[in-house]
């Protein structure tokens, strides 16, 4: 039977999209909890190129008795200053009015169109502000006499225990910084990336037993909550130095990419394979080897390897890669390094254009531009920044996750 399908009339027929966007996972503020305003006059910008804060150091206790003839002898006060250099950023798309008008996803909505991608991304610019400082701050501890590239995942002296959870928030402690204040007392929160939960819960750990046995909320949840009297938040988005850490010991995979990779990509080609197999994960993207942060280096799982070609599970929203990575792109299967970042709502402060926009920047509005208006665009922008004012108040404890073992 002779029959006309779509097939034949390939032309007439387009592909049914739904009315929304499959949206994945968005980055959340994390590393912002930790941050207070920077003290200024009302509707003040910032002055200069620096803002300064001063410290009155402490005065000395006096054990001296009161003389019957003599005055006390004064002392004499001192002060410090630790100061925040502000910055800017901000990005803009642009298209085209017949782009608008063509369109029949919801690309023009506020939420889940194009206002809402670049209001997550000025999000996310910010994000990375706060973690520049709360990731990088000179008060760090690892496993005794190692250094970051050593951290390994089959090592369970490395990963996050019980007993080194104790000893941070000691440390911190002891050092009399300001931390959030509640019915529980002066205690400090620590925000590390959801696998380091995993070693907190592993065998021998005090956690399991209690676990176990009194609050079973930790294994049916997942709800931590306070730990040796720390809040503890583990997010998928808290910050990690993907491949950071010490070589795989099975099978070492140190190479690059053939070509460069758009966001939503599914595979990538290699310029060597080496030992890489199904079940590995890889990073791809600049390592972090000291305090410069990459905020487009990323992990993925690899489902297949074919000649040099790896299929991957990425976070991007549909599976892929979430970022753009150029062509020679940085590849490796080296361990994780996890930071644990300790501290409260008085460890970090931020600055900002209070007469440009809030503390969180400003969108502007879509703008028509060109000699036939057929050109539409809208961005967002920030002037300030967020800095540590005494080393005293961040601690950072890298850890490694057996997960990645």
């Amino acid at each position: 039977m002779t029959v006309t399908t779509t097939s034949s009339l390939d032309n007439s027929v387009r592909a049914q999209y739904h009315g929304k966007y499959i949206e994945g996972a968005k980055h959340r503020r994390l590393y912002d909890a930790f941050a207070e305003e920077m003290p200024k006059e009302a509707g003040e910008d910032f002055l200069g190129t620096s803002y300064n804060v001063s410290f009155l150091n402490a005065i000395a206790p006096s054990e001296t008795a009161i003389s019957q003839t003599a005055d006390v002898t004064p002392v004499v006060m001192s002060d410090n200053t630790a100061s925040v250099t502000p910055t800017s950023f901000g990005n803009a798309v642009q298209f085209s009015e017949l782009m608008k008008i063509s369109a029949f996803t919801n690309f023009n909505e506020k939420i889940g169109g194009y206002y809402n991608q670049v209001g997550e991304s000025m999000m996310d610019s910010l994000e990375v502000l706060a973690k520049k400082q709360a990731v990088c701050g000179t008060w760090v501890r690892r496993y005794p006499a190692i250094v970051r590239n050593t951290l390994d995942a089959g090592t369970a002296a490395h990963t996050l225990t019980y007993d080194s959870l104790i000893k941070d928030a000691s440390q911190l402690k002891a050092q009399k910084a300001p931390f959030f204040v509640d019915g529980n007392g002066n205690m400090p929160m620590a925000i590390a990336h959801s696998n380091c939960s995993y070693d907190l819960l592993a065998s021998g750990q005090p956690l399991l037993g209690i676990a176990t046995y009194q609050d079973k909320n930790f294994l049916l949840d997942g709800e931590i909550g306070m730990l040796g009297g720390v809040r503890l938040t583990f997010s998928p988005f808290a910050h990690v130095f993907w491949g950071a850490g010490v070589a795989n010991s099975t099978a070492t995979v140190v190479t690059t990419s053939v070509a460069a990779v758009a966001a939503g990509d599914k595979t990538i080609e290699l310029t060597t394979v080496g030992s890489l197999a199904a079940g590995m994960h890889l990073s791809v993207g600049s390592i972090e080897t000291a305090s410069t942060l990459y905020p487009i280096t990323e992990s993925v799982f690899v489902v297949s390897v074919s000649s040099s070609t790896a299929t991957i599970i990425g976070s991007g929203p549909n599976g892929g890669f979430m970022y753009d990575h150029d062509i020679l792109a940085v590849i490796s299967n080296a361990d994780n390094v996890y930071p644990v970042v300790y501290g409260g709502q008085h460890s970090l402060v931020k600055i900002y254009a209070g007469n440009v926009h809030g503390p969180f920047g400003k969108i502007i509005d879509p703008d028509v531009t060109g000699l036939l208006d057929q050109f539409i665009s809208i961005g967002y922008k920030f002037y300030g920044n967020y800095g540590i004012l005494a080393n005293n108040r961040l601690l950072r404890r890298e850890v490694s996750a057996s997960l990645d073992a």
